[in-house]
């Protein structure tokens, strides 16, 4: 029986931070994972179980999983990702005129 790949990520994901990426992948009982091969579309890989990985820019980009069992079973899964421009903080400080 194949696996079927699958992954998790944050719902909100902002670039210049790293991001977390979780493989769900089911497998039969019989069986065991031994490899995975990351492409986070931005020109990074990995080839661990849950890698972190930091985007530059914001936009969307195609996350591509490939799972590999013992026994030679493969199976890819494709996911767009949207990485965000994080929120800008503005403090707002008043200051009584007498005191400019």
């Amino acid at each position: 029986e194949l696996p079927i790949a699958n992954f998790i990520i944050p719902n909100v994901l902002c670039n210049d931070s790293a991001t977390q990426f979780t493989d769900y992948t089911y497998i039969n009982t019989n069986d065991t994972l031994n490899s995975w091969t990351w492409d986070f579309g931005n020109s990074n890989t990995s080839v661990f179980q849950n890698p972190t990985n930091n985007y530059a820019q914001p936009g969307t980009y195609n996350v591509q999983l490939i799972v590999s069992t013992q026994k030679g079973c493969r199976d890819t899964i494709v996911k767009p990702v949207t990485v965000n421009v994080p929120p800008v903080l503005f403090v707002y400080v008043a200051v009584p005129l007498g005191l400019l």
